[in-house]
């Protein structure tokens, strides 16, 4: 059953905020602690990474379901590969990614990119019955809109790239996909919203045996469709799981509960991000496009697993940012700007510890055992690259709370033009090592970026030292 948590029980237990908000920003802190030796001083130290550990402790039981709910929904697809293989062919896998991924693209313009702003708006509103109506009809509005105009271009595309099926079934089995995967990405933020992690992680169950129970046949059978028709199916299901656990909050709602000025406000909101995450989706492919063209296949295929195994640690800022997220925003709509500033620095000490840590594992295994197929002066470039990108991701979900995405889009923009002059010169030049690097100048700028930005908003002050663990104490305005 979908339920409201009380602030209390559902969230941290204990006060993860410093004990006055006019405690000073950590660099100094740090630094002041660094020149004074006595016991005062330690016990400064202690009581702040105290703080720190306090605000991660409070939240270990929602982020434990959050692991175990991605490890199975990232985990399944992996471990039943060789199975899908063997029943459908190496050809039919191989068209079923190429059919996700049309649909991942198509799916960012059927959506408008309003699954991205439930979270940011579930903490604005009092209302949560106009909230869940306006919602609804926004997304069934643009997902019916979005399908008109997409249904053709995705019937010329898998036309063209998909030979072994019927271009009308795979258009209108693209166009079912994208509607199940936008109301999925609706549903969770909700629970992300209510941090219900145990209903995240029965609805991955709940997923992962469909998927089973559908996409292994009893004999070889190489038909796309029936693997497509395997994880529709599990989205169907997830989506009816959820659904159902929102039902007691849609009980007493009616379409007079549509509220035209949220409808605006999100509109507002997601539309930039739109092209957001269409740049986002070109730095992921463009390198290896690029790559491609201009280096021989040994080192195309070697940078392309180098990037996987780097890209990995990705998973650790997706992770966290199933629950900070939603931390993030209720604390910039409750004002509450100090316990925002320890769940920044904890956070991201964090990642940057287990970044370090991933990274490490991956090249020990790779010198001992010699496991991967990988370059590995590429992998510790690369791993820079995704170090810097999932510590830029903590101030971008404040930028989200603060509303500020066009913004958001601008500075994306900006990093993109940095990392496709990096990526261009490297192939001229034929300097792989410049194609690595292009992913360090982008998330370098995006870190830069999004935090001078996050000072700017808040009035923190964001020396150099504080990229890492940044400082954020007052309490800004929001420009709408």
């Amino acid at each position: 059953m979908f339920f409201l948590p009380q602030p209390k029980s559902m969230l941290n237990t204990t006060n993860p905020s410093p004990q006055t908000s006019e405690e000073s920003p950590l660099g100094p802190r740090l630094s002041n602690l660094l020149n004074n030796k006595s016991t005062g001083g330690y016990r400064g130290l202690v009581s702040l990474v105290g703080s720190g550990i306090s605000e991660f402790k409070g939240s270990v039981g929602i982020q434990f379901y959050y692991g175990l709910g991605m490890a199975v929904q990232k985990g399944t697809p992996f471990l039943i590969l060789p199975l899908l293989i063997y029943f459908y062919g190496d050809h039919t896998y191989a068209s079923y990614v190429l059919f996700y991924t049309t649909v991942q693209i198509f799916g960012v313009f059927c959506s408008l990119a309003i699954p991205s702003s439930t979270v940011v708006f579930w903490y604005r509103r009092e209302n949560k019955q106009e909230f869940l109506v306006t919602y609804f009809l926004l997304l069934s509005g643009a997902f019916l809109v979005g399908a008109a105009v997409c249904i053709a271009p995705m019937y010329f595309v898998y036309k063209t790239s998909v030979k072994t099926a019927q271009p009308v079934e795979m258009a209108l089995l693209g166009v079912a996909f994208v509607g199940l995967y936008t109301f999925n990405q609706y549903f969770v933020s909700l629970y992300r919203a209510t941090y219900s992690s145990k209903k995240f992680f029965v609805a991955q169950i709940i997923g992962a045996i469909a998927l089973l129970a559908v996409a292994i046949p009893f004999h070889p059978l190489p038909l796309l469709s029936r693997l497509i028709w395997a994880f529709l199916v599990s989205l169907l299901v997830q989506d009816l799981y959820l659904l159902y656990g929102v039902g007691p909050l849609l009980k007493r709602a009616t379409w007079h509960d549509f509220d035209l000025s949220l409808a605006r406000s999100v509109l507002a909101f997601s539309l930039p991000l739109v092209i957001y995450n269409s740049i986002t989706l070109l730095i992921y492919w463009i390198d290896k496009f690029m790559v491609s063209m201009f280096f021989d296949p040994d080192s195309f295929s070697k940078f392309v697993v180098t990037f996987q195994f780097a890209f990995a640690q990705a998973m650790i800022s997706q992770l966290f940012a199933l629950y900070n997220f939603p931390r993030i925003c209720e604390l910039v709509a409750e004002d509450n700007y100090a316990s925002l500033r320890m769940v920044i620095r904890t956070y991201n000490l964090l990642m940057l510890v287990l970044g370090i840590a991933y990274s490490a594992a991956i090249l020990i295994a790779h010198a001992y055992f010699h496991v991967f197929h990988i370059s590995v002066s590429g992998f510790i470039i690369l791993s820079l690259a995704f170090l810097l990108s999932n510590l830029s991701t903590t101030y971008l979900n404040v930028l989200y709370a603060h509303t500020r995405t066009r913004k958001i889009v601008v500075m994306q923009a900006v990093a993109c033009l940095f990392m496709l002059t990096a990526l261009i010169a490297g192939c001229l030049w034929h300097q792989i090592a410049f194609c690595y690097a292009s992913h360090v100048v982008a998330g370098a700028c995006v870190l830069f970026l999004f935090g001078n930005s996050v000072k700017r908003i808040s009035g923190a002050t964001l020396t150099p030292s504080l990229l890492i663990a940044a400082g954020v104490r007052g309490a800004p305005g929001i420009d709408q």
